[in-house]
């Protein structure tokens, strides 16, 4: 594939607008001509500039990353108090085939692995977390690899110790296992990219719903408090209601549901 060519510079890597060699100056006015022509970000609705340098995704993006990060540690966590470790032998009702057709029946399966990387701010409890592999021979047309949220299997374990062994035959072995399986930099999220973020369509989208909540102008966001936490901690600025935000959580995190759930975070 070949490299994008600069028309400055002509160097390859950048094209003339992100030109490193082209002044500050320069640059402004190539912003003041695109506003002139009505161009238009597709993220942040503003003119001037679009998606790549728009600096509202910039600052969003390392929100998001920070979150995504603690939502990793969190579940990270809860493999390990729950024992969710390798090894861990469950029983599931699959679809296999018999002389008269397909039929329902348990089999056993083992924890096998991770997909770690499905695991951010988006993604609560991923679908597909838990790799399993079948124990004993598949039938005709049987699939032996599965995957499975965890939260499924948290649930066997809730029954398990309510008593209800026949909707929870499951055997957890040490969570600790599973810490080694994740990517040295699995918890900085540098897997992640800007593209998670979807450009705007109206002022009140479905990313802006779920990641920095309110509705309106950026200036006038009532965001969820973990994002203006993350703003803090970040260096990023923030505005008057998205500090009044912040201090509502500080005095009762209870209040804002499902994040106090997963983590109580502090300034």
């Amino acid at each position: 594939m070949s490299l994008k060519t600069c028309s400055h510079c002509f160097q390859t890597g950048h094209n003339r607008r992100t030109c490193p060699k082209r002044s500050v100056h320069r640059k402004q006015e190539d912003a003041a001509i695109n506003k002139r022509k009505g161009r238009k970000c597709g993220y942040c609705l503003t003119g001037g500039h679009n998606r790549r340098t728009c600096e509202a995704l910039e600052g969003d993006f390392q929100v998001f990353k920070w979150l995504s990060g603690k939502m990793r540690q969190a579940t990270l966590d809860m493999i390990v108090e729950a024992d969710l470790g390798l090894g861990t032998m469950f029983v599931q009702s699959v679809y296999q085939y018999g002389p008269n057709g397909y039929y329902k029946a348990d089999r056993p399966f083992l924890i096998a692995g991770y997909n770690w990387h499905t695991v951010d701010l988006l993604t609560e409890n991923p679908p597909n977390l838990i790799k399993a592999k079948l124990i004993g021979t598949c039938t005709r047309n049987m699939n032996g690899d599965r995957e499975w949220s965890a939260g499924r299997l948290l649930r066997m374990l809730q029954r398990k110790a309510e008593g209800k062994p026949k909707q929870s035959t499951i055997s957890p072995v040490n969570g600790r296992t599973a810490i080694g399986t994740a990517a040295s930099d699995w918890l900085e999220c540098n897997d992640l990219t800007s593209r998670h973020l979807s450009d705007s369509k109206d002022e009140y989208t479905k990313h802006r719903k779920t990641i920095f909540g309110g509705q309106g102008d950026r200036e006038s966001f009532s965001v969820a408090p973990e994002v203006v936490i993350a703003r803090q901690a970040l260096g990023l600025d923030i505005t008057e209601n998205q500090y009044r935000s912040a201090q509502r959580y500080y005095e009762d995190p209870a209040h804002y549901g499902m994040w106090s759930k997963k983590f109580i975070l502090t300034p």
